[in-house]
């Protein structure tokens, strides 16, 4: 149990890291749909929503990951999916460039999403915002498929989808300030924080990318311990 607190509070911070660059990338949709609902449920409603998705994705991400495990190639896949999260963050952070805009939102990605998030959107009813945030929570992003490899490796569906669980909670802080505290948000997300979220985020899944690669190689080295003084 001990190493899932671990693994959860790991997501969490990833997703705190994630905070900026959600606040910069989201934070106008936050801005605009408060238009038309300025209620604090609207705002629950839509990032409850978001980790809604997450969730799911992360259950799925979870039980392949948890398939690989029974079928003997558990350690590899941690191995990899730390190497692929630490390529991601180098990715982010400019260093690597971007495949096919794997790291970057881009409108015929999103055209699909975009035409069902617009009522939404434009909806006053909290419950609409509810679905927005389930809606975008697809919006392909660097920082979501780092959070699904590393749900990847926690080895079940449910301990996934807690992991991108909580990676949602750690991003909805910053888009619930967004929505308190627009005006000086909306300064700092265009001054320096905002230039450098997408680097600070890519920090943030390196440092992750590295810990699940320790965990791997640790959880491997315990099991041939286990199996040398059975022997």
């Amino acid at each position: 149990m001990t190493g899932l607190w671990a693994a959860l509070w790991m997501a969490f911070s990833l997703g705190l890291m994630a905070s900026l660059h959600c606040a910069q990338m989201c934070g106008p949709i936050v801005l605009a749909y408060s238009m038309h609902t300025p209620k604090w449920r609207a705002h629950f409603a839509y990032n409850a929503g978001r980790i809604l998705t997450y969730s799911a994705l992360g259950a799925v991400a979870g039980g392949l990951g948890g398939a690989a495990a029974i079928a003997g190639a558990g350690r590899w896949v941690g191995m990899a999916t730390g190497v692929l999260m630490i390529v991601v963050g180098l990715m982010m952070t400019g260093y690597v460039p971007s495949a096919g805009g794997l790291v970057t939102i881009g409108a015929t990605d999103t055209n699909l999403l975009t035409r069902l998030a617009g009522p939404l959107v434009r909806s006053s009813r909290a419950l609409e915002k509810f679905g927005l945030g389930v809606c975008l929570g697809f919006l392909p992003c660097g920082m979501i498929w780092a959070a699904l490899l590393q749900a990847a490796g926690a080895g079940s569906a449910w301990e996934g989808a807690a992991m991108m669980a909580a990676f949602g909670c750690g991003t909805a802080g910053s888009l619930l300030a967004t929505a308190a505290f627009a005006p000086p948000l909306r300064a700092m997300l265009t001054g320096w924080l905002g230039r450098h979220s997408s680097r600070i985020g890519g920090i943030g899944i390196m440092a992750a990318g590295a810990w699940v690669i320790w965990r791997a190689w640790m959880v491997a080295a315990q099991g041939a311990a286990c199996h040398v003084h059975g022997a």
